[in-house]
């Protein structure tokens, strides 16, 4: 189950034990993840052009292996930002 993030100062609660320091976030993830919040809803398609891969399926592979914890999918399926994410984001810049 996932549960929503929480930004506290510079730690960003996820789901289970996990947490995530907005300085462990590479500032290629994180543009990445400015992406997906200006973008939201959008879809591998849309975000692999944005981001020059080859196909939706690099975006799910990224989107599951890197950022899964700063997004979902919405009831079309469509990729939004959690809250935690777009609170990230916005403390980032």
């Amino acid at each position: 189950m996932m549960v929503p993030c929480v930004r506290s100062d510079v730690v960003v609660a996820t789901s289970g034990d996990k947490e995530r320091r907005s300085s462990e976030l590479p500032p290629e993830d994180l543009a990445r993840l400015s992406d997906i919040v200006t973008m939201q809803p959008t879809s591998n398609g849309e975000l692999a052009s944005r981001w020059n891969l080859d196909s939706g399926k690099d975006v799910h592979r990224y989107l599951t292996t890197t950022l899964k914890e700063f997004f979902y999918r919405d009831e079309t399926v469509r990729i939004r930002a959690t809250k935690g994410a777009e609170e990230l984001v916005a403390s980032s810049s």
